[in-house]
């Protein structure tokens, strides 16, 4: 399904990266033709460590310093697995670049 496609994944955040290197080993066994990896922050060591794993990996903030990603932003309150059902439910009826007229 993804064999020689652009992937691109996401993640909201990447300290230690244990997580997304599950994601990435995963991805790999499909065969893209290339992997990038998008985050806002990630550590600078865990980033340079990702380079090697992914074609491409961009983030807006790579700190240096040990990192909890929560500080990172003013709201990192989880979204609940029933939210998170309901968002995939109605991003199926939407376009690419579309917004939902309910949610205005």
């Amino acid at each position: 399904m993804l064999k020689g496609k652009t992937v691109i994944l996401v993640d909201d955040g990447i300290a230690a990266g244990m997580t997304v290197r599950a994601a990435i080993e995963y991805l790999r066994q499909q065969e893209p033709g290339h992997l990038m990896l998008a985050v806002p922050v990630c550590s600078a060591r865990t980033a340079e460590a990702l380079h090697s794993e992914v074609e491409d990996v961009v983030s807006l903030k790579t700190p240096f310093e040990p990192l909890a990603i929560g500080n990172w932003y003013e709201d990192f309150e989880q979204v609940s697995d029933e939210e998170l059902a309901e968002l995939i439910e109605r991003s199926r009826g939407a376009k690419v670049g579309e917004t939902n007229d309910s949610d205005t």
